[in-house]
């Protein structure tokens, strides 16, 4: 018997979309399916990220003293809208940095250290460009707002944002034209020198600070002198004007006189007008070089019980320890002990 091939519609339709399903499920038509590694390949490789530029550099590696700072690679710094870059060519070696190895402060590893430097000027951001911007935007809208004064000169409501009554500048405008600092006078290549207090750094070929703390290295200077200059300097500074307020005509007591600290201090009192400074060492040797710093007097360590008390306004003393009572007796009533 001849079996009936005949098909309704509904049947036809049917087959023929089993048939497709089977097409579409064969794995020998793999091949006309699109590879997801060939659509990966048409799609755009993501860009490399950028490589970050690397320094040589002293680095403290481990809390393990002196004996942690390792010479080796380290990340370039980035300077910020308000910093200077600058190339090393000496940094200022201090016992702060064996005590920062030996994990005075628990500073994220590795660390490269470095309180000041000298070096030249890699770069800098100019806010002066940006002054002149905001000046000319502002200049702009005077020109805008005259264009609309009336037929007497006078500037309607939109003009007082360039000028006031007395057609004089307006304040924005002057401050954007006249604001210190914003005239760097530093250019790339200049010699400077920097206190990087705010961040360290120093210890490597470049080192970032903001710009406040980087000034023109005087003519003639020699640069590992100033080198060990900004932090003692500074410190010297603050604790004088700031702490102590030294007034002119005072007398001032400096323990140490011959160190690093104890040599600023004598130089910034008689800058601030100390009428008599006088320096304490513990040697005939550190006399002499104390004394070669510009102190008035300088005392040995034991004189000091000798000496009179209730002479000076101002006693400077890093040492402490036995000399503090010594030191509480020279001062005068009202004195100052820093």
């Amino acid at each position: 018997m001849n079996q009936n091939t005949s098909r309704t519609p509904l049947q036809g339709a049917a087959t023929q979309n089993a048939a497709t399903a089977a097409h579409k499920e064969d794995p020998r038509n793999a091949a006309h399916k699109e590879d997801p590694r060939e659509a990966a390949r048409h799609k755009e490789a993501p860009e490399a990220a950028p490589q970050k530029a690397t320094m040589k550099a002293m680095q403290i590696t481990s809390f393990d003293g002196p004996a942690g700072l390792k010479y080796g690679e380290a990340p370039a710094p980035e300077p910020g809208p308000e910093d200077v870059a600058l190339d090393v060519e000496y940094a200022g070696v201090g016992y702060i940095e064996a005590l920062l190895a030996g994990g005075l402060i628990d500073l994220p590893l590795p660390y490269v250290p470095g309180l000041e430097a000298v070096g030249r000027v890699r770069s800098l951001v100019s806010r002066a460009a940006d002054a002149r911007s905001q000046t000319d935007v502002r200049a702009n809208a005077g020109v805008e707002a005259a264009a609309d004064a009336d037929a007497d000169g006078h500037a309607g409501a939109d003009g007082e944002a360039g000028t006031d009554a007395d057609g004089e500048a307006d304040a924005d405008v002057e401050a954007g034209l006249s604001s210190p600092g914003l005239h760097s006078p530093l250019k790339p290549g200049d010699p400077v020198v920097a206190l990087t207090i705010n961040r360290g750094g120093a210890y490597g070929e470049v080192a970032v600070t903001n710009a406040n703390l980087v000034a023109p290295l005087p003519p003639g200077m020699d640069p590992t002198l100033a080198a060990a200059v900004p932090a003692n300097t500074t410190t010297a500074l603050v604790a004088l004007e700031r702490v102590a307020h030294l007034k002119p005509g005072e007398h001032v007591l400096v323990h140490a006189a011959a160190g690093g600290l104890g040599s600023q201090f004598g130089q910034i009192a008689r800058l601030l007008g100390a009428a008599r400074t006088v320096g304490v060492v513990g040697s005939e040797a550190k006399r002499r070089a104390a004394l070669d710093l510009g102190y008035d007097e300088v005392w040995l360590r034991s004189e000091l019980g000798d000496a009179a008390g209730g002479q000076f306004d101002v006693v400077v003393d890093p040492v402490a320890g036995p000399t503090r009572q010594t030191s509480l007796d020279l001062l005068r009533l009202g004195g100052r002990y820093s």
